[in-house]
C-alpha cells in the first residue's frame, strides 16, 4: 500500500528511507467525477480515523487539505490542522495546496495521500486484510447510470462503466480525472494507486 504516499514536488514515489516535513491528506477534489469524501468516508470514519494515527506515526505534522464539502472536516481527527480550498481548476492539486500552505522550503519535499487511501490503511491496519474495495464515480453521456459505484480494485473499465453503454464502439475511457487522467481502452483496469 506504500503507493498510495506520493512525495512532491513530482509527484513521484514517497522514498521510504526519509521523513517527509508534512503529510498532506487530500479530502475532495476539483476534478469532474472525482469520487466525493462524503461518500467513501459514510462508513469508514473509524477506519479514517486509524489511518491518520499510522500517518501521524511517520512524521510529526499532518494536514487534512479539504477541497469542496467543509461538512467532511468533522470526520478530521482533533488535533490535526485543516485547510479549506475553493476556486477553478487547479485548486484540488496537492502541488497548488502545498504551494499556498508550506512554512519554508523544507516543505517543499511534502508527502500526499488521498482521503480513501487513508481509509483504506485505515482499515488494513485494523482488520489485517488487504481491503479491495473502492469507491469510484462514473460518469458521461455514453453510462447507462453515472454517479459513484462500490466496486473492486482491478476491475475492468468496461465493466465498471456498465455493459449496457448506448453506443460501445464510441465510448471513451478515461482513467483518473478528465483534466489530469489519461485514455484506455474498455479492457484496461483502473490503477487505484495512481494518483493525479
Amino acid at each position: 500500500m506504500w503507493p498510495f504516499l506520493r512525495a512532491l514536488p513530482f509527484m513521484d514515489l514517497a522514498d521510504p528511507d526519509t521523513t517527509p516535513p508534512v503529510i498532506i491528506v487530500r479530502l475532495g477534489d476539483d476534478e469532474p467525477f472525482a469520487p466525493e469524501p462524503a461518500v467513501y468516508l459514510s462508513d469508514r470514519q473509524a477506519a479514517f480515523a486509524a489511518g491518520m494515527d499510522l500517518l501521524g506515526n511517520l512524521c510529526q505534522r499532518v494536514a487534512v487539505h479539504i477541497t469542496g464539502d467543509a461538512a467532511v472536516a468533522a470526520a478530521v481527527p482533533g488535533g490535526v490542522t485543516v485547510q479549506h480550498f475553493s476556486g477553478p481548476y487547479p485548486t484540488g492539486n496537492p502541488a497548488v495546496q502545498l504551494y499556498r500552505t508550506k512554512k519554508g522550503t523544507a516543505e517543499n519535499r511534502a508527502w500526499f495521500i488521498d482521503g480513501q487511501d487513508v481509509a483504506l490503511l485505515g482499515q488494513f491496519i485494523t482488520t489485517g486484510c488487504y481491503p479491495v474495495s473502492r469507491t469510484v464515480s462514473v460518469g458521461g453521456s455514453m453510462a447507462p447510470e453515472t454517479g459513484h459505484v462500490l466496486t473492486r480494485a482491478g476491475i475492468p473499465l468496461a465493466l465498471l462503466a456498465g455493459t449496457s453503454l448506448v453506443k460501445p464502439s464510441a465510448a471513451r475511457y478515461i482513467v483518473g480525472g478528465v483534466f489530469s487522467g489519461f485514455a484506455a481502452g474498455a479492457d484496461a483496469t483502473w490503477d487505484f494507486t495512481r494518483t493525479p
